[in-house]
Order: C-alpha cells, then structure tokens, then sequence
C-alpha cells in the first residue's frame, strides 16, 4: 500500500493539471520495484522445501518442528514427564528411551508469534454493499481508537450494528468536511484521511474475502496513525501562523500529557507474553482465545499451575476449542493431576482429529501402564495425519515408544524416518530420531 499512500498524498497535496500530477506521481511509482523485492524474497524465505512425491504439503512450520512434528515449536516438555514403560524380556539392546529425548507436547502454540497473525471473528455471508459497511465500520473504529487510545487491547470486539452506524455517519461528516476543506485549498485533512485508509487497508478482510469479518487490533493501527500525525502537525502549524507559537506549544502538550502515560503503560504490557495476556485477561477479555493464550504463555514459561487455574476457573467442557482444552491438559499432567488432564485430552479429542493432541494422549495413557489405549491412539494420531511424510514420522514415533527395547521394531521404526526424510528433506525431527537410532544400535542401516 505504501506505493498508493505516495501517489494519492501527491495528487492530494499538489492538485493541478493531469498530466502534470502524473509526472510528480512518476518517482513514487519506483517504490514498486523494491516492494516486488520485497515479496517474492519474503515468499522464498517462507517457502517449504519441494516434496518430492507429495502434493499439498504442509507448511514449513510443520515440516521443520522439533520432535514433535505438528508445527509446534519450543513449547513446554511434557515428555519428560511421559516415559514410557521399558519392555521386558529383551536382552542386548540399549535402552532407547533412555538415550533418546522423547518429543514435546504437541498443540501448545508459539504465542510469541501470535499477535502477528490475524484475527477472523467470524465466518458469514456478505453480500458486497455489506462488505463495503463492514470495512466503514473497521475504518471507524480504527479512527476512534486513533483518537483516543484506550482502552488499548491485544483484539477489539466488534462493535454492535448500532455503533457501526454512528460511526458511519461519523465518517460521512468527516471525509465531507475534507472535500470541503480541499476545495478551500487546505488539503492537511483530506491527505490524513487517505493516508489512514489506505494504510489500513490490507487489515480488513472483507475487501479481500467476503465471508470472514476482522477484529480491530491495536497493532494494525500503527502506520496509520501517521495519517493522525499529518493532520496534527497541520492543526498546530495553522495555530502558531495564526497566533503564536506558544498556542500551538501548549495544546501539543496536553495531547502529550494526556496519551504518553497511556503509551508508556501498554509498552510495559508488551515485555512478554505473559504480561500480554494476563492484561487482557484484567481487563475483562475472558473469552475463548484469550483463555487459549494465556495458558499457552504460562505453559511455555513453566508456569503450569498458572495455566491450571485459568483452566479451573473457565471449564473447558463445551467450550468447542481443542487447543485450549489441549492446554488444559498438558498444564494438569505436569502437577499430576492424572483423572484431570485425561478429561481435558478427551474433550480436546472429542472436537478435533488434530494428529498432535491424539500423540499426547497416547503418551500420557504410556505413562499410566494402559499399553492399549496408548496403542489406539497413537494409531489415531497417525492416521489423522494427512501428510504422507508426517504420516510416516508419527507410525515411527509409536514404534519407538511402543518397543524401545525390540530391535526389530526399531529397525522398522527407523524405515519409517528414512521415508518422512525422503519426502520433506528439512524435516529436522525424523532426522533426530535417525540418527539417535543409529547410535543405539550400533551404526546406519541401509
């Protein structure tokens, strides 16, 4: 967008002839090329490396993942809490569990990368006049809490039908009193207003797909909020010429006292991602998604008793949300508390097929000696898995903790790694598991 807010800046700020604006427009236009740069060098970085005989392959978070390959990365160890029980009656080979770290708990989301996803409150059917109301009451929100920022939240709810009309109609006065205001060849407002539009935009998901609505957050206010600079410098610039400079002085600072506490404030919330979500969390905003991120930041902090509370507090049941339910169990499992976290494993169960949540499942009934229920869900988790390669890293993944001490198992188990490295070469995790198998059986096997 950066390339349209110079070229509409520019015919805003220097009207006259066509053919002399489109000259001016002409050196904004080389923003083009470095923007282009931009995004196919972005587009590479974030490429998955080229599977070969694997359509649809899943992205490279999860083709990257430590061993746990659900495209969970650096999360809480709940596996050395979960090892599995040795077989018995097996002579002459190393014990496998021991020498090798089993995987982490699956479903516990980076949290740390979270605030730069977006936010779909909602799925429906729009129709285009609807979706252009959609995007004006985005925008009018967006204005309000440029206006006046507070209070500042990690996502805002969007507004009741009522409040989207007044700030409809708030808009209308506005961007009427900018065309009237540019015809007076003072053109400060009508730039600000452009500026704000157009930086925000990409943000507003019903101008690219019609059946998903965005909750405002804070974040994506902040290039535009240099469409409030601009018309801010322009209001006080007019006050100094028409009086003096101490009447422009003093209201800048009073906008300054006002909203540095505010700003300082909020940038202490955003030292860690506990601090975050724990403020949302004060502030009121207890639904679903704050839940299913504060415990994934407790739990990523070793934090599990925290996260249990939230848990105790906010019953999972009926909730419909797998990772928060999945949270909820990886927290009880780390204090314990067995009956519990076997609840909310089942209740995450019960609302998804995700591969990762049936892993742990099958690693925590291990733990508690029930050999069949471990069985039948790490055969779930693997064939929930629509990934071949994945595929084969989870039927590897349930032989080596089925038969840490069967050296044919492993042996198999081992086939299987070889296969998910051969479809996903920059699967780190099967590797891992390759080479700590060959180390326990003396050696790499053709």
């Amino acid at each position: 967008m950066i390339p349209a807010i110079a070229i509409a800046l520019v015919l805003i700020l220097y009207p006259g002839p066509w053919m002399g604006q489109i000259r001016k427009c002409l050196p904004a236009l080389c923003l083009l090329l470095p923007l282009a740069l931009y995004l196919f060098l972005r587009a590479h970085a974030l490429a998955p490396a080229p599977a070969e005989g694997v359509e649809n392959v899943s992205d490279i978070a999860q083709t990257m993942a430590p061993p746990a390959a659900e495209g969970v990365e650096n999360v809480s160890d709940i596996a050395q809490t979960m090892a599995p029980p040795r077989a018995e009656g097996v002579e002459n080979v190393s014990d496998i569990a021991q020498t090798m770290a089993p995987p982490r708990a699956e479903g516990v989301e980076n949290v740390s990368a979270i605030a730069q996803a977006p936010t779909v409150a909602g799925v429906v059917k729009l129709s285009i006049p609807s979706r252009i109301f959609e995007a004006f009451a985005f925008w009018g929100q967006g204005l309000w809490l440029i206006a006046w920022p507070d209070p500042l939240l990690l996502f805002h709810e969007i507004p009741p039908i009522t409040q989207k009309w007044v700030l409809l109609g708030l808009q209308l006065a506005l961007l009427v009193t900018a065309f009237l205001r540019f015809r007076a060849k003072q053109y400060a407002l009508l730039a600000s207003l452009a500026f704000f539009y157009l930086a925000l935009l990409p943000a507003i998901r019903t101008v690219g797909n019609g059946d998903m609505l965005a909750q405002l957050a804070e974040r994506y206010l902040y290039f535009p909020s240099v469409g409030l600079a601009i018309v801010l410098a322009s209001g006080f610039s007019y006050i100094g010429r028409r009086h003096s400079a101490w009447h422009a002085i003093i209201p800048a600072l009073i906008v300054l006292s006002l909203l540095t506490p505010l700003t300082w404030s909020r940038n202490s919330d955003w030292t860690s991602e506990v601090r975050l979500f724990e403020s949302e969390y004060r502030r009121g905003h207890q639904e679903p998604d704050t839940l299913r991120l504060l415990t994934a930041a407790y739990i990523r902090k070793g934090k599990p008793d925290q996260a249990a509370a939230i848990c105790d507090t906010h019953p999972f049941e009926g909730m419909q949300l797998t990772k928060y339910a999945n949270h909820c169990a990886v927290a009880y499992n780390h204090l314990g508390r067995n009956a519990d976290a076997e609840r909310a494993f089942l209740a995450a169960t019960s609302t998804s097929t995700q591969p990762g949540i049936h892993g742990n499942l099958a690693q925590f009934y291990l733990r508690q000696g029930r050999r069949e229920d471990a069985i039948r869900q790490f055969e779930l988790s693997a064939n929930a898995e629509k990934n071949p390669a994945l595929r084969a890293y989870r039927n590897g993944e349930m032989l080596v903790f089925l038969y840490p001490d069967n050296r044919q198992r492993l042996l198999e188990a081992r086939s299987y790694f070889s296969e998910a490295v051969r479809l996903q070469p920059r699967m780190a995790a099967a590797q891992v598991w390759l080479d700590r198998i060959d180390q326990v059986l003396g050696g790499p096997r053709p």
